[in-house]
């Protein structure tokens, strides 16, 4: 199995994906990773498809795919081998629209024709819409490619540390995210900027962060 994933060149995020390789590094996991210009959010999300693309393409075998600002906690690579399917990741439900969708934070990706071809149609609906997430995408491609076999990842595989959910369904994660978004200026509210403030969010994220190099740094 081989671990992808990207992320943009500016000290943030570098920070972040350095974080996520000390982690796989730690359980002697194989990796490959892409560094890329800091442009608008859509442009980022939306390399995704592509370098999905490129990878399955250029590797044989299993592939998974975690955003760079996450942290791996233990080996997956076993149950991960058993799963019989294309594609893989995990599902919410949106408790205030009542909506479900797809994340795509965490994303497995099988050795199949199918999943080339469902790697094909997102990369052109991204390159046609480069203006939307990449996850609204994701969940209609998904619904255009018949006998594509997909599984619903727990959310021990993209566990969010301080989402109710995330923690109701799980006691024991596997794969953490840390959400580092929320460290980014456009995230932070005009009276956050204008004090020089982080947001309770923002300063949950920093917190958790300090407790996972405390752990990794022990171990």
């Amino acid at each position: 199995m081989k671990i992808v994933f990207y992320h943009t060149d500016d000290p943030l995020y570098s920070k972040y994906a350095g974080i996520l390789e000390q982690s796989l590094k730690r359980l002697d996991i194989d990796y490959h990773k892409k560094v890329i210009p800091k442009e608008s959010w859509y442009k980022i999300v939306n390399v995704k498809p592509t370098f999905l693309l490129e990878c399955r393409e250029k590797y044989e075998g299993d592939i998974l795919y975690i955003d760079s600002d996450a942290y791996v906690h233990k080996d997956f690579r076993a149950d991960m081998a058993k799963l019989d399917c294309d594609i893989a990741f995990c599902k919410y439900k949106d408790y205030i629209t009542g909506t479900h969708g797809n994340l795509s934070s965490t994303i497995l990706l099988k050795d199949t024709e199918k999943t080339r071809e469902l790697l094909k149609l997102w990369k052109e609906k991204s390159d046609r819409e480069p203006h939307r997430w990449d996850q609204a995408t994701l969940t209609e491609v998904l619904e255009e490619i018949e006998d594509l076999k997909v599984h619903h990842l727990g959310f021990c595989y993209n566990f969010i540390f301080d989402n109710k959910n995330c923690i109701r369904a799980c006691d024991d994660p596997i794969i953490e995210h840390f959400q580092a978004s929320r460290l980014s200026d456009k995230k932070r509210k005009w009276y956050h900027k204008l004090i020089n403030k982080k947001s309770k969010r923002a300063r949950r994220t920093i917190a958790r962060t300090k407790e996972v190099l405390k752990e990794l740094e022990n171990q």
